[in-house]
């Protein structure tokens, strides 16, 4: 009162919400997995993810405990129960009966484990695609060609056994490998 003051002094502070977001795209064949990462910031830098996956019949909610700034999960077309499930830590399993096609998987939801007034995060890109391909059929294919020089050796061109590897199916490509581990490709099939 009057013209006599207290000065306080209050600290203040100023705590950004923590943002995430989803990167990349899934393109999986039955038994194969791929890899997403989170774009996460803000906050103490471990956080709760809920997310949800529509796949045919199916919308799965589920929770990633624990994702870290530089994270990531692994989706997986390899289940063999009839629903979706998630392994801890970061597993996301489609079951194998799941239909083929191209479906959503979408961040609901995020909170900082760290607490406080600040910890339900700001969704900035929600959804990605999990498209779940089916493999093509493959016919098996006879290439002959004659030694002209006697040596035991001989030139193939493998393309051209493409379409009866396909069974002349339009779109599909075919792809060689040196070896069953599909780990060597054979970069131009034409100079075999």
């Amino acid at each position: 009162t009057g013209l006599c003051a207290s000065t306080v002094s209050i600290p203040i502070e100023i705590t950004a919400r923590p943002r995430g977001s989803l990167n990349g795209n899934v393109d999986i064949c039955p038994g194969q997995c791929g890899n997403i990462s989170f774009a996460l910031s803000g906050g103490s830098g471990t956080y709760n993810l809920n997310l949800q996956i529509n796949v045919g019949p199916f919308n799965f909610p589920f929770t990633v405990p624990g994702a870290m700034i530089g994270g990531g999960m692994q989706i997986c077309y390899n289940g063999t129960n009839p629903l979706p499930s998630f392994i801890l830590p970061n597993t996301l399993i489609i079951p194998l009966n799941a239909p083929s096609g191209t479906f959503t998987l979408t961040l609901l939801s995020m909170t900082d484990q760290g607490g406080g007034n600040c910890a339900n995060g700001i969704i900035e890109n929600a959804t990605m695609t999990v498209t779940l391909s089916q493999r093509p059929d493959a016919f098996n294919a006879t290439l002959e060609v004659c030694d002209e020089d006697n040596d035991g050796t001989g030139t193939f061109n493998l393309n051209d056994a493409n379409n009866d590897i396909t069974g002349g199916s339009p779109g599909t490509t075919v792809t060689y490998y040196q070896n069953s581990g599909l780990t060597m490709l054979i970069a131009n099939p034409c100079l075999l």
